[in-house]
């Protein structure tokens, strides 16, 4: 099995040896990003890729299976505006 590149770890990794490290908003803020990606794509996978089949026909041709989707696209994109609003993340 071969080796996958991670981004994500290479750009942790550089933030060890980094001299200017984030802020403790743009701390926050990554790993918000990265979860609430992470759970669309899953979400996405169970309700609208190959998981939807275990759902009966009427279900999926209702089109109910798109709002986790769009709950969990809403929920993200509120919570990332929240913090990057919030001024007590900001460093004094």
């Amino acid at each position: 099995m071969g080796y996958t590149y991670d981004s994500g770890f290479f750009s942790d990794l550089w933030l060890v040896f980094d001299r200017h490290p984030l802020s403790r908003q743009q701390g926050v803020l990554r790993p918000l990003w990265r979860m609430g990606l992470a759970l669309f794509i899953a979400v996405g996978s169970a309700f609208g890729g190959p998981g939807a089949a275990v759902f009966p026909d009427f279900v999926r041709e209702s089109g109910a299976l798109v709002l986790p989707e769009v709950l969990v696209l809403l929920a993200s994109l509120y919570f990332f505006i929240r913090v990057k609003r919030e001024r007590w993340f900001v460093a004094t």
